[in-house]
């Protein structure tokens, strides 16, 4: 970090490398100016990235499409957690099915889950 000094040796900014953005953007308001402008050019490089990183940088962008897509009457369809099944196809209405896939004939086969 280097303070930057006018004609009369008077200080008037201070430069931040990219580098060493990360060891103090935890100090400033989320909210600030500064914060904002380090922020949308600091960020790693998408190759530099874990794969929990990438999710990380994801979420807002996943969660503003899923309330697009219930939104406009679609579904949306994930992973299930459920031993039972492959995915899930969740509704707007918050209806929630459980969906396997044949392996032998590739049909879905769809259950409804309770409320």
């Amino acid at each position: 970090m280097k303070v930057i000094l006018d004609d009369f040796k008077q200080p008037q900014g201070i430069f931040i490398p990219l580098n060493e953005w990360e060891g103090i953007k935890d100090m400033l308001p989320a909210q600030s100016q500064l914060f904002k402008v380090m922020s949308s050019y600091a960020s790693k490089s998408i190759y530099d990235m874990s794969a929990q990183e990438i999710n990380q940088r994801l979420v807002p962008f996943t969660e503003e499409l899923v309330a697009r897509a219930l939104s406009e009457g679609h579904y949306v369809t994930y992973l299930s957690d459920n031993a039972n099944a492959k995915f899930v196809n969740e509704y707007a209405d918050g209806r929630k099915e459980l969906v396997n896939i044949d392996q032998a004939t590739g049909r879905d086969h769809i259950q409804p889950l309770p409320r």
